[in-house]
């Protein structure tokens, strides 16, 4: 059995870890991506593979391969000299009232098969000995929990996305910031603007339509705007414009 102590610190070298972004690189392409789950990420990582790895790619790029390709990493430092030496560099975001749907239908409710919740907040039921997160939470419970855990010991699919980007006085210093929800937009234009290959529309991990959640739960709206404040700020989102899911 794995012991708390071993858990809290697994959690302390993660949260040093992330304290500074590590974007993946393509030297290929010459690309930086922060990756930010939840948002389009898969979809961004196949299109970095077929058009950036060609000699580590499979005759069929299958999801489960997407998910686990091992795309090397740079610090900020290395990052900085390679933006220098003319690399690009960008990342996906999302709306926060979707995303924070989408993460509780993927890892509560989708974890249902299995005997508890996703093993990324599986951890935490374990650290504090009691459960935390149940499969059976309804949306308001879940939000109650995560609104008590901070960002440095949050999982990465509930974790403020301005903690995966680099920001300097208050801004985020990338060559451009795509909103997910303008992804058939924004991605393609970024494309041609950098001169790299077009987009073939392959959405992978599509997240299936919801609607209602935040109807229903209500209570959860003042929550998420304070939880996820900087990110309505930072990537330009109203927090006032509150999306049917």
């Amino acid at each position: 059995m794995v012991s708390r102590f071993r858990i809290l610190s697994e959690n302390i070298a993660k949260a040093w870890v992330r304290r500074h972004p590590r974007p993946l690189v393509c030297p290929e392409l010459k690309l930086l991506y922060y990756n930010v789950p939840k948002a389009a990420s898969s979809t961004v990582r196949r299109y970095l593979i077929e058009h950036g790895y060609p000699d580590r790619r499979p005759p069929v790029l299958s999801h489960n391969h997407i998910q686990h390709f091992q795309f090397p990493r740079v610090s900020q430092s290395q990052a900085g000299t390679m933006v220098a030496d003319g690399y690009r560099a960008f990342a996906v975001v999302r709306n926060p009232y979707e995303r924070i749907v989408s993460c509780y239908f993927d890892k509560i409710i989708g974890a249902g098969a299995s005997p508890g919740p996703s093993a990324g907040f599986i951890r935490y039921n374990k650290l504090f000995g009691r459960k935390l997160f149940r499969n059976d939470m309804d949306f308001m419970e879940f939000m109650r929990v995560i609104s008590r855990i901070p960002d440095i010991a949050s999982d990465a699919h509930f974790r403020s996305q301005r903690t995966f980007v680099p920001i300097s006085r208050g801004e985020v210093t990338l060559d451009c910031i795509i909103q997910m929800e303008r992804f058939s937009e924004q991605f393609p234009a970024f494309l041609d603007a950098s001169g790299l290959p077009a987009w073939e529309i392959k959405r992978e991990n599509r997240t299936e339509k919801r609607e209602g959640t935040l109807s229903r739960f209500p209570e959860a709206i003042p929550l998420i705007q304070k939880r996820y404040a900087s990110c309505f700020a930072l990537f330009n989102y109203s927090v006032d414009d509150v999306p049917d899911v």
